[in-house]
Formats: structure tokens, C-alpha cells, sequence
């Protein structure tokens, strides 16, 4: 019979390897990773975003 692993949070120990040694207040090693990569793409759509809004806004009042 398998017997399964102490969980933390509903996360099973065994799909976060070194979870302890690594980066203790992490869920896992590539939670924290994910975040940053998360955030990064969003300030970059953000700024993609306001950027084309001021162009828009500027052709706007050219033509008006």
C-alpha cells in the first residue's frame, strides 16, 4: 500500500522538493518564480498599455 505524504496547505511534501532548505516561506521553489514572472508580464502589459493610450490621446487632439 502507498502512503501518502505529510500535506501543508494542500500541498503534498513530495511535489515540493527541498521546499525547506530553499526558500522556507515559499509553497514551493517555483511559486516565488511564478509570482516574478507573473508580475513582470503584468507591468509590462500595463505599461504597453498606457503607452499606446497617450498615443491614441495625442492623435486625437492633432486631428481635433
Amino acid at each position: 500500500m502507498i502512503q501518502k505524504a505529510e500535506s501543508f496547505d494542500g500541498i503534498d511534501a513530495l511535489s515540493c522538493t527541498r521546499r525547506a532548505t530553499i526558500r522556507p516561506l515559499a509553497r514551493c521553489p517555483s511559486d516565488t518564480m511564478e509570482e516574478h514572472m507573473l508580475k513582470f508580464i503584468g507591468g509590462t502589459v500595463g505599461f504597453i498599455f498606457l503607452v499606446g493610450l497617450v498615443v491614441v490621446i495625442g492623435i486625437l487632439m492633432l486631428i481635433f
